[in-house]
């Protein structure tokens, strides 16, 4: 499709051809000038058409996001629900008959309930609580590869190093120097 002359208003066809075009070439990495030079048009139209993207993208992923999570609340509503039958059944007497040699015997056994069903409701109201938000977020801190926590703060590297091990000895040894000054870093 050629490009539009400039000052010329573009239709609505036009628009929609160009957001289209836009989207494909900012997918494929292009820059914002790249655009502009391979459609023919300004820098603002194609930062405002990318703005326009952008905020439909997002409202998309939301929408997406938002389904996703509902989808998976029902799958859990629905294994909550078989979970409690499941408790409640394995609360209850059984009764169990055998015949043999012209009598027959009755036995009633009851159970304190199949925990079971109790780890598959935890684990389901676990989930549920991650996929809501509910739970507190988890601290991680880094560490070395022996589980010591990772000293943290600002060094420098007094020089290019060749390899990383080269790299991490520099360090120590900037580490050591500044402890044996008495700060830390």
């Amino acid at each position: 499709m050629p490009t539009s002359q400039p000052g010329q208003k573009r239709t609505r066809n036009r628009r929609e051809y160009d957001r289209q075009e836009i989207a494909r070439l900012r997918l494929r990495e292009y820059t914002q000038a790249e655009i502009a030079a391979t459609m023919g048009l300004s820098l603002s139209t194609v930062k405002r058409e990318l703005s326009h993207l952008n905020q439909a993208w997002q409202a998309e992923a939301r929408t997406d996001t938002n389904t996703a999570m509902a989808m998976e609340l029902g799958r859990l509503d629905a294994i909550t629900r078989e979970a409690w039958r499941g408790w409640e059944l394995s609360l209850k007497s059984q009764t169990a008959t055998t015949v043999g040699d012209g009598s027959s015997k009755t036995r009633t056994t009851t159970t304190a309930g199949d925990p079971r069903y109790l780890n598959t409701l935890m684990g389901a109201i676990e989930r549920r609580c991650k996929i809501m938000g509910i739970d507190a977020p988890a601290k991680l801190a880094a560490t070395t590869g022996s589980g010591e926590d990772i000293q943290r703060g600002v060094f420098v590297v007094p020089a290019p190093a060749g390899s990383v091990s080269e790299w991490m000895d520099q360090v120590k040894a900037y580490q050591q120097s500044k402890e044996a000054e008495g700060t830390t870093h």
